[in-house]
């Protein structure tokens, strides 16, 4: 109600941004929207009746700071450009008037950043790079300053790094390359420094991560695969050393599984199951204490890989056992998160695979009490909408060939014969195994369905060449 009243206004817009961002943290972003144009509509007002005044002006770049961080959030990129650009100019018009003024510098540093990150965003990478070339020369100069303040030497790791991502995306690889060591070699340093400080071993875990998928999806396997094992290690010591917060034991465990996975991929079987079995004891203990999706989806994958590694390596009879506990993880998986399509794959799979296992190490009985269940679970699927229906067609179809084989085996020649006919009509049959000698029983029983069948084979292969 009183307008005029400088102190009323100043400690409006100072109240209005602490709530407005208490209202950001618990998804009332609407709200928050409104509560920081009113702080920012003060921080104008105020400034309208004296423009110099430095302590307005950066309040009012603080308001702006923050409704351009909560456009981002909602994917409003364009409307946080226009806000950034008017906080930047504002704190460099501060940074100007008092440039040795080591904090006001921090900030105009800090703005820089930000604007180049949502430039990049929205695909004006040469913009951006040009904000991030300045965020670094300014945040180096401060370092340069006050070389044992582990925040700014904090802050260059982060231009160091947004600057990496920047010139990958503009093609010198090169130049990401350098920039990503350079980032790297900044944490690590820090981290030696200050082995307790965990910001800066977090900051490094993440970066070392995000550097080394960056690596594995361009190839560069065994570069990937050392920066991830050295994260495996500073994750395992942060869980040790912040052990309340369980991020870092989450992160410890997906990241042993993510070296394992890739160890599996590369044939290194006996690297990739002591991996995988450190990432499930991590992650058992996880999905009892702290359930959750992204807990149990890796935990369920941990068993399923150290399954299929330990079948590759020892054979059916050795895996069967981690098969059937990847159903137990995929079973926990499904009842805390239904409804997901990768969910019911990863869970059907593994029981698929467990008949397979059990079919190849001779148990019968076995083999078709999980074949036949992957049927069924398949069929519960058949009746939903869109991806789910087409995954349970698969997983109806999928186990008859499987199936077929185990019967002629068995003697049980007319269930063998309807359980090829369906393979056969669903395109989960090949001339040269069915013509094998697995089938010859059933051959010379039913010359003339067998026949048929070989038709339908070779007039199916005949339609995907086309």
């Amino acid at each position: 109600n009183d307008s005029a009243n400088v102190s009323w206004q100043s400690q409006l817009s100072s109240n209005a941004l602490q709530y407005g961002t208490l209202l950001e943290r618990t998804g009332k972003f609407a709200d928050a929207e409104s509560t920081f144009r009113e702080a920012i509509s003060s921080d104008r007002l105020l400034l309208s009746k004296d423009p110099f005044n430095t302590e307005r002006q950066f309040s009012l770049s603080r308001g702006l700071e923050y409704l351009g961080d909560l456009m981002v959030k909602q994917g409003r990129i364009e409307e946080a450009l226009d806000l950034e650009l008017e906080s930047l100019a504002l704190r460099n018009e501060i940074a100007e008037k008092d440039p040795d003024n080591r904090d006001y510098r921090r900030h105009l540093a800090a703005s820089l950043n930000t604007t180049a990150v949502t430039l990049r965003e929205l695909e004006r990478s040469e913009e951006a790079l040009d904000y991030q070339s300045r965020s670094l020369a300014l945040r180096e100069e401060l370092g340069r300053l006050d070389p044992g303040n582990a925040e700014w030497q904090r802050d260059i790791a982060v231009s160091l790094n947004n600057l990496g991502t920047i010139f990958k995306d503009l093609g010198r690889p090169e130049d990401a390359e350098d920039s990503y060591n350079k980032a790297v070699e900044v944490l690590r340093q820090l981290a030696h420094d200050s082995p307790d400080n965990i910001t800066v071993r977090g900051d490094l875990v993440m970066m070392l991560n995000n550097i080394a998928d960056s690596r594995i999806r361009d190839g560069d396997i065994e570069k990937g695969l050392s920066m991830w094992n050295e994260a495996v290690v500073q994750a395992g010591e942060l869980s040790e050393l912040d052990s309340a917060n369980k991020t870092w034991k989450i992160l410890h465990g997906r990241l042993s599984e993510n070296v394992g996975s890739v160890l599996a991929e590369l044939g290194r079987y006996d690297e990739a199951i002591v991996k995988l079995r450190s990432a499930d004891e991590i992650l058992d203990g996880l999905q009892e204490e702290s359930p959750s999706v992204e807990v149990l989806a890796s935990f369920a994958n941990v068993r399923s890989l150290i399954a299929q590694s330990i079948y590759t390596m020892e054979g059916a009879d050795e895996a069967v056992s981690y098969r059937i506990r990847a159903i137990d993880a995929s079973q926990k998986l499904i009842d805390f998160a239904p409804g997901e399509p990768y969910h019911q794959y990863l869970h059907l799979d593994n029981i698929y695979l467990a008949g397979f296992y059990y079919a190849a190490s001779g148990d019968t009985a076995n083999a078709e009490e999980f074949f036949k269940s992957t049927r069924e679970l398949g069929q519960q699927l058949v009746s939903q909408e869109g991806i789910m229906r087409e995954l349970g067609k698969e997983y109806v179809q999928l186990p008859s060939s499987k199936l077929a084989i185990l019967y002629t085996e068995a003697g049980r020649l007319e269930e063998a014969l309807a359980e090829l006919t369906i393979a056969a009509e669903n395109g989960m049959a090949n001339v040269a195994s069915v013509e094998s000698e697995s089938f010859l029983p059933l051959r010379e029983t039913y010359p003339d369905e067998f026949e048929s069948l070989l038709s339908t084979i070779r007039a199916n292969a005949e339609s995907d060449r086309e």
